[in-house]
């Protein structure tokens, strides 16, 4: 296997977690509502209802469409998982909750720290999500050590061109 096609399968695989963490930008620009926070004593005013939600609902809609195009050729050779064959509710529930997980945990730590929403918390910021995805989903699937490593390498520079396309479309406020 080059080493193109191990970046790809293992960004493949966390896309769920991926998308998840982004939803709240696609709710901010879908204006959906919600728009009340989850609870302003422990986290920062924008963990909201609105963001919960939309984690749940891009999770959900990426692992759905993996398993749509599971079959098709091209994507075929970039697939850990059989879509068709696992419970698309249960992994759900373990890139959602892994990505969300420490999320949450991260912000309860930034604002007793003072560290503001929109501030970086380098490296927590870039790399929280693929840790604990796959601390949650490593019982059930076993991902492999060089995957693992591509994630942890990669995810960082993906947060960071991800945050600045968004800001430069101006759907972010800041870019970090």
């Amino acid at each position: 296997m080059d080493y193109i096609t191990i970046i790809l399968t293992a960004i493949y695989f966390i896309l769920p977690a991926y998308f998840a963490n982004m939803s709240p930008i696609f709710a901010n620009v879908l204006n959906l509502p919600f728009w009340f926070p989850i609870s302003k004593k422990m986290f920062w005013e924008n963990k909201t209802y609105r963001w919960f939600i939309s984690w749940i609902i891009w999770a959900i809609l990426i692992l759905y469409l993996q398993r749509y195009l599971q079959n098709l050729w091209y994507f075929e050779s970039y697939r850990l998982l059989d879509y068709n064959t696992i419970n698309i509710f249960f992994y759900w529930f373990l890139f959602w909750f892994g990505a969300l997980f420490w999320d949450l945990v991260e912000s309860f730590f930034k604002r007793r720290i003072g560290i503001a929403p929109w501030k970086p918390w380098v490296p927590f910021d870039q790399i929280d999500l693929i840790i604990w995805a796959i601390i949650f989903i490593y019982p059930f699937y076993h991902l492999e050590i060089k995957y693992i490593i591509v994630l942890l390498i990669f995810s960082p520079f993906l947060h960071f061109l991800v945050n600045v396309i968004w800001y430069k479309l101006w759907f972010k406020k800041v870019w970090r």
